[in-house]
């Protein structure tokens, strides 16, 4: 009987995702010349979502590229906050003691150039140490290229003693395993075990990146 009652429920067709931006923003007034910035708001949202929505982004990668995009447009920092003088702006002449503004996230201030610093939007103004900073380049071999393989043991030992962050493992394997393709179940797989290996040899470290990495679409 359950069988026979589920057979007659029509598929539900959903729009694409720009048709649903466009209703919803439509129902909710912002393309309206009356509207907050004469309508301008919906008309943005409807460039960014067009330029999305034609990237071809699997699930994780859609899900990724919203987080990043958030982060980024809100002047975040994705990696942590390091000594680099280069980040760091010397806003000294506008205040009564020395204190620099961070260029990658302004909300964050230091009064020791940039060893340690507080964020404004914490009313508590907890400081934080920062990280030493390292270059750029400064990072495991295997992630400066692709080799869609799995990982030597040493190649493992030298990522560990990187002391990376969980986004930064899972996209260091993403892209020596995948590169500038789509993520498939082989390459999925060669990345889990490739933390998997990191999490054997160095138990409980790699715990949260093997979850990241085991729910990849």
């Amino acid at each position: 009987m359950k069988i026979a009652i589920a057979s007659k429920i029509k598929r539900v067709v959903f729009a694409s995702l720009v048709d649903h931006a466009k209703r919803e923003l439509e129902l909710a007034g912002l393309f309206d010349k009356d509207s907050d910035y004469d309508g301008m708001i919906g008309k943005a949202v409807m460039k960014l979502m067009n330029n999305f929505s034609g990237q071809g982004h699997s699930g994780f990668s859609a899900n990724w590229t919203r987080d990043l995009f958030d982060q980024l447009a809100q002047y975040k920092n994705l990696t942590p906050i390091t000594d680099d003088p280069e980040d760091w702006t010397n806003v000294s002449e506008h205040n009564d003691k020395k204190l620099w503004q961070c260029k990658r996230n302004p909300s964050l201030f230091s009064e020791n150039g940039g060893k340690s610093y507080y964020d404004v939007e914490d009313k508590k103004r907890k400081k934080t140490r920062s990280k030493v900073y390292k270059k750029a380049s400064d990072k495991p071999s295997i992630f400066k290229r692709t080799i869609y393989r799995l990982p030597t043991k040493e190649e493992l030992v030298e990522v560990d003693s990187f002391d990376l962050s969980v986004k930064e493992i899972i996209s260091g394997f993403y892209y020596t395993m995948v590169g500038r393709g789509r993520l498939n179940k082989e390459n999925k797989e060669q990345i889990v075990q490739s933390i998997k290996q990191l999490d054997k040899m160095f138990p409980g470290k790699y715990k949260e990146a093997l979850k990241r990495a085991l729910v990849m679409e």
